[in-house]
C-alpha cells in the first residue's frame, strides 16, 4: 500500500512541476481569479453606478388632448415634479430625469406614432377623450425600445396620481370621511430578513457562478496538456513505458488537474470577498447602507462546507475533460473537443442565478447544477446536510466512473494511438470512411448527449403535444432515426452495431422469464428506498402514466410497453453497449449502460430500479449474444406494470412487495439468465469470433 502511494505521489509531483513550468497555466490560475474577475466586478458596479447616477436622461412625450374635462397642463406639471426627488431631512431637491412635453393639435395614426417612436422624434404619445362620464387616457409606446417603455411608466404613474386626487375631490364633496372611505385596510410590510441573508442572497446568485467558472478555465488548459498535450510533443510513450499501472498515471494527472482548479476556486473566493467587502466598507463611509450593517464571520461556516464542494467539482471536471482530450492527438484537436463540454457545463452551472430552482434529490444528483445550487443555499442559510450529502456522493460516484474509463484508455494503446479509430465519423470524409467499421469511442461521445438533448427538448414537445402518441412518435424519430442516419452516413453494420444477430426462441422465453423477475425485483427495491429514505416517486410522473394506462389497452401496450423495449433498447443496449462491450471490461460496460439507463428516466427512485433492470438487460445482451432477448425482458417489464395498474388491486399491488417476491424475482432472472447463455452459446461463439 506504501508503494502504491509513493508511485502516485512522485508522478503528481511530476505533473505538478510539468504544469507549473507553463506561464499559460499559471496565468489561467493565478491571474484570472486574483485580477480579472474582480475587475470585471468593479467595471459592472461602476456601469451600473453611472448609470443609475444619470440625470441627463430626457423624456419626449406628446400629448393629444381632445377632452373637455381634462386639465393636460395639469398632467405636464404632475410630470415634471415626479422628476424630481426631494430630501426630507435637508430639503434639497435632485434632478431625476427631465421631461419635454408638447401638446398636438393634430391626431397621430398608430402607424405613424411607431414610426416616430423609432426615429427618436418622441418617446411615447398621449390620446385622452371622453366617453360618456369619464376621461379615456390612451398611451402608445413600444415595449422594445427601453426610453419608451419608460416613458409610458412616468405617463401611467402621473395619471394614476391625477386620478387619485380627482377620487379624494370627489368624496370630500360627497361629506365622506377620504382616508376611511379610501383606505379601509391599513397594510404595513416588515422584513424579517436579517442583512446577512440579503446579502447572503446577493452573493448566492453571482459566486457559486463564478467559483464554477474559474475552475472550468483553470482545469481546461492542464488537462489537455497533460493528455493531448504530451501526445502532441511525443511525451506520452515515454510515460506509459514506467512500469507502473495506467490507473496511476490517471490518477495523478486528473489530481494536478484538479488541484488547479481548487487553488483557483479559493483564490477566486478570496478575491470576489475582498471586493464585496471593501464596497461595503465604501458605502458605509459614504452614507449609502442606511443602516444595513453586515457580519462576516457568519459566513465562515458556508464558506467551509464549500470548500470539499470545490474540490470534489474541480475532481469531476478534471476526470470529465480528461475523457474527451485523451482521444485527441493535437492541443487544436483537443480544444474542438472541449468546446461542447464547456458549453454544457456552463449552462448548469448557471442554475444557482434562477429562483426557482431548488435543490432536492433530484437536483443533487445532476452534476455540476447541484454544486452551483447547494454553494447559494448554504450562502443563503438554507442548508440541507442531506442534500449535500448527497451532492457530495453523486459528484464523488461520477468522479471515479471518470477515472475508471480514463485507467482503461491509459492501459489501452489502441485507445490512445487509434489513428482516427477513435474520432467521430461524421467529421470525416464519407469516401474516406471504411464500410463496416465499428463504433469509436468518439461517435458514442457525440451520439449521446446529442440524441438525449433532442430527446428532452423536442421529444418532450411531441409527447406533450400528443399525449400517449407522441412517445412512439418522439422514440422512434429520435433514439432510433437520429442514430441510424448517423451510421448509414458513416457505413456500419447496422447488424454488427444493434446486435441484431439469430437467438434461439428458447432464449426469447429466457428474455420473458428474465423480465418477470426484473419487475419483481425493481418493485422491492423501489420500495425498500421509498421506506429508508421517505423518497416518493414525481407526482407528475405519476399522473402522466396513469392518464396514459387509463386509454384502451391494446395502445397502451404498443405506446408504453412495445415502443420502448425497441427503441430505448436498440439506443441503449444496441449503440451504447454493444459498442463500450469490445473496449472496455463487461462489469464496466455494464456499470456505465446502467447508470445512464438510469438518469434516462429522470427520477431518483426510477434511477436505481431502472438502473437495476439496465444492468440486467445489459447481461441478457451479453450472454445471448443478441439484442433480441432484451427487447422481449424490456416488453415484459412494461406489459406487467401495464397490466397490475390497469386490472390489479391495490391489496394484490401491495402484496408485490413481499419479500418473497424479491426472491423469487431474484431466481427468475438467473434462471433466465441461464437460459439465455445456454441456449445461445453457438451464436455467442460465432459473433465473438466474427468480431475478432
Amino acid at each position: 500500500m506504501n508503494n502504491k502511494w509513493k508511485i502516485i505521489k512522485t508522478l503528481f509531483l511530476k505533473e505538478v512541476c510539468d504544469v507549473l513550468r507553463d506561464k499559460k497555466a499559471i496565468m489561467m490560475m493565478v491571474f484570472v481569479p486574483v485580477i480579472v474577475y474582480p475587475l470585471i466586478m468593479v467595471v459592472s458596479m461602476a456601469i451600473a453606478s453611472m448609470v443609475d447616477g444619470n440625470n441627463d436622461r430626457v423624456y419626449d412625450i406628446v400629448v393629444y388632448n381632445e377632452s373637455s374635462r381634462f386639465d393636460a397642463e395639469n398632467l405636464e406639471n404632475v410630470l415634471k415634479e415626479n422628476a424630481v426627488e426631494k430630501n426630507e431631512e435637508d430639503g434639497s431637491e435632485e434632478q431625476l430625469y427631465s421631461i419635454n412635453y408638447e401638446i398636438s393639435d393634430k391626431k397621430i395614426s398608430e402607424e405613424e406614432c411607431k414610426n416616430k417612436i423609432d426615429d427618436k422624434e418622441f418617446d411615447a404619445y398621449i390620446e385622452i377623450t371622453d366617453i360618456d362620464e369619464k376621461m379615456d387616457v390612451k398611451a402608445f409606446y413600444m415595449e422594445s425600445v427601453n426610453e419608451s417603455s419608460d416613458a409610458m411608466d412616468k405617463v401611467r404613474k402621473a395619471v394614476d396620481s391625477i386620478s387619485d386626487d380627482i377620487v379624494q375631490k370627489n368624496v370630500e364633496n360627497a361629506g365622506l370621511d377620504t382616508n376611511s372611505f379610501l383606505n379601509p385596510i391599513s397594510f404595513e410590510k416588515s422584513g424579517l430578513s436579517s442583512d446577512e441573508q440579503m446579502a447572503g442572497m446577493l452573493m448566492g446568485m453571482i459566486l457559486p457562478m463564478m467559483i464554477i467558472l474559474s475552475i472550468l478555465i483553470s482545469v481546461m488548459h492542464p488537462s489537455i496538456d497533460l493528455t493531448a498535450g504530451e501526445k502532441e510533443r511525443g511525451t506520452l510513450e515515454t510515460l506509459l513505458m514506467l512500469p507502473v499501472s495506467g490507473k496511476y498515471i490517471v490518477l495523478s494527472k486528473t489530481l494536478t488537474a484538479a488541484m488547479c482548479g481548487v487553488v483557483t476556486a479559493i483564490l477566486n473566493i478570496l478575491s470576489m470577498s475582498a471586493v464585496f467587502i471593501i464596497f461595503i466598507e465604501q458605502s458605509k463611509i459614504a452614507g449609502m447602507m442606511g443602516g444595513f450593517n453586515i457580519e462576516f464571520s457568519s459566513f465562515i461556516s458556508a464558506m467551509l462546507i464549500t470548500f470539499p464542494v470545490i474540490i470534489v467539482t474541480a475532481l469531476f471536471m478534471s476526470a470529465i475533460f480528461m475523457c474527451f482530450t485523451c482521444f485527441a492527438k493535437s492541443y487544436k484537436e483537443a480544444n474542438s473537443y472541449m468546446s461542447p463540454v464547456m458549453i454544457v457545463l456552463m449552462f448548469l452551472g448557471y442554475g444557482s442565478m434562477s429562483p426557482t430552482v431548488e435543490l432536492n434529490q433530484y437536483i443533487a444528483i445532476v452534476p455540476v447544477l447541484n454544486v452551483s445550487v447547494l454553494i447559494r443555499d448554504a450562502l443563503n442559510f438554507k442548508l440541507d446536510y442531506s442534500m449535500f450529502l448527497l451532492v457530495l456522493c453523486s459528484m464523488v460516484l461520477y468522479s471515479v466512473l471518470a477515472i475508471l474509463f480514463l485507467s482503461k484508455a491509459y492501459n489501452s494503446e489502441n485507445l490512445l494511438f487509434g489513428d482516427g479509430k477513435n474520432a467521430i465519423s461524421l467529421f470525416e470524409k464519407r469516401s474516406n470512411i471504411k464500410k463496416g467499421m465499428p463504433v469509436t469511442i468518439g461517435d458514442l461521445c457525440f451520439i449521446f448527449p446529442v440524441v438525449i438533448l433532442i430527446y428532452f427538448l423536442l421529444g418532450a414537445l411531441i409527447q406533450a403535444k400528443y399525449e400517449l402518441v407522441g412517445m412512439p412518435l418522439s422514440q422512434f424519430l429520435i433514439l432510433v432515426g437520429i442514430p441510424v442516419a448517423f451510421f448509414v452516413y458513416a457505413k456500419k453494420d447496422l447488424k454488427k452495431v444493434y446486435s441484431f444477430n439469430k437467438c434461439s426462441p428458447l432464449s426469447l422465453v429466457g428474455g420473458v422469464l428474465t423480465g418477470i423477475g426484473g419487475f419483481l425485483i425493481a418493485s422491492i427495491l423501489g420500495d425498500a428506498i421509498m421506506k429508508v429514505t421517505g423518497i416518493t416517486v414525481n407526482e407528475r410522473l405519476v399522473d402522466t402514466f396513469m392518464k396514459f394506462y387509463s386509454q384502451n389497452v391494446i395502445l397502451v401496450t404498443v405506446c408504453v410497453a412495445l415502443t420502448p423495449a425497441i427503441a430505448e433498447e436498440m439506443f441503449f443496449r444496441g449503440v451504447l453497449f454493444s459498442a463500450l462491450k469490445d473496449k472496455l471490461k463487461p462489469v464496466y460496460s455494464v456499470l456505465i449502460v446502467s447508470v445512464l439507463f438510469g438518469l434516462f428516466h429522470m427520477d431518483l427512485i426510477k434511477f436505481f430500479t431502472t438502473g437495476a433492470l439496465g444492468a440486467i438487460l445489459c447481461l441478457l445482451t451479453y450472454y445471448g449474444g443478441s439484442i433480441f432477448p432484451s427487447m422481449f425482458a424490456h416488453f415484459t417489464i412494461n406489459f406487467v406494470s401495464i397490466i397490475l395498474t390497469k386490472y390489479a388491486t391495490e391489496q394484490m399491488a401491495q402484496s408485490l412487495n413481499n419479500p418473497v417476491f424479491g426472491i423469487v424475482g431474484v431466481a427468475a432472472v438467473a434462471v433466465g439468465l441461464f437460459i439465455v447463455k445456454n441456449s445461445n452459446k453457438k451464436i455467442v461463439e460465432v459473433v465473438s469470433a466474427a468480431e475478432t
